[in-house]
């Protein structure tokens, strides 16, 4: 890989691979965001009341920011979205969807990471402890222009987006048990009421 220059004509990238603890930081990004992403299709099948092979037909045919489009949509629906809209609710103005609202940003957040992480070209950063990271984004300004999105990366700036992705797991865990617990014990039961007030 030639090195490859900004703006001002310096070099943003080298042929050198990261460091090993670089390397290693990212494996352990890339392992916990796909238990992340194991954990979406889970709710999926929890939550849609389906066996968890045939959910993952549906599932596995969708990339991680539609599968989690299509998560918050069983959310909502399973909070009452379309009883609500029929009877002339704002939704907007409901706790309810706020809270989910909230929550479906920072799963938005954490496939923006996950996103810089997985589709950057990484190369050392001489001199420094940092590792160069580039990845090109279309512009929606100038079609035919990519734009750079390139930071100097630390290991503990990896650590800290491996911890977000853990918390927002656990978050959407909690959320679920939180709203859909009740429920979904009972579908397991066999006794098939509907959602029960959280």
């Amino acid at each position: 890989m030639e090195d490859t220059l900004n703006d001002e004509g310096f070099s943003i990238s080298t042929s050198e691979a990261p460091s090993d603890e670089h390397l290693k930081a990212i494996g352990r990004f890339v392992v916990t965001f796909a238990k992340f992403e194991e954990n979406v299709s889970i709710h999926m099948s929890l939550l849609l009341g389906a066996e968890p092979e045939l959910v993952s037909t549906l599932a596995y045919s969708l990339d991680i920011r539609n599968r989690c489009i299509a998560l918050r949509g069983i959310c909502a629906y399973r909070l009452g979205s379309a009883d609500k809209i029929r009877a002339g609710e704002n939704l907007k103005k409901d706790m309810q969807f706020k809270q989910l609202d909230k929550l479906f940003k920072s799963v938005q957040a954490a496939i923006e990471k996950r996103n810089r992480i997985v589709h950057s070209t990484w190369s050392k950063a001489p001199e420094t402890a940092s590792a160069h990271r580039l990845r090109w984004t279309k512009t929606k300004q100038i079609l035919g222009w990519p734009e750079a999105d390139y930071a100097l990366v630390s290991v503990k700036d990896i650590e800290t987006d491996i911890e977000f992705i853990d918390k927002v797991d656990k978050e959407l865990w909690e959320y679920v048990w939180h709203n859909f617990g009740s429920w979904i014990k009972q579908r397991a039961t066999g006794n098939n009421e509907d959602v029960p007030d959280s």
